[in-house]
């Protein structure tokens, strides 16, 4: 997902106010945000405080510690329900799941 703006920005960018709505309609309780951005934040209260940061420059890699932060944050809101929804924006994420040591990688 894009990263949620407003003002002039929110034109060419998902509007914060379009994303805030999606998600209250959409999936009540059942999601979380994920920023990954270092230069920009919003705020959390918009939704509900459902969102988690993870502050990584764009175009650059994350440190390795901190995507085995977000990834154990990932899993652990996943593992709530079956019907949870985790959005990321402003970085390319690759998770792995292994079957066989029941981990994320």
């Amino acid at each position: 997902m894009g990263y949620p703006s407003s003002g002039a920005e929110g034109v060419y960018r998902n509007p914060l106010d379009s994303v805030q709505r999606f998600f209250t309609l959409r999936h009540p309780q059942a999601y979380m945000l994920f920023n990954l951005c270092s230069e920009r934040q919003y705020d959390a209260s918009k939704f509900q405080g459902r969102v988690r940061t993870y502050p990584c420059d764009d175009h650059n890699p994350p440190p390795f510690l901190m995507m085995k932060r977000f990834c154990e944050d990932v899993r652990l809101f996943l593992s709530f329900s079956f019907l949870t929804e985790f959005i990321t924006h402003s970085c390319f994420l690759f998770v792995f799941f292994s079957p066989f040591s029941n981990t994320l990688w």
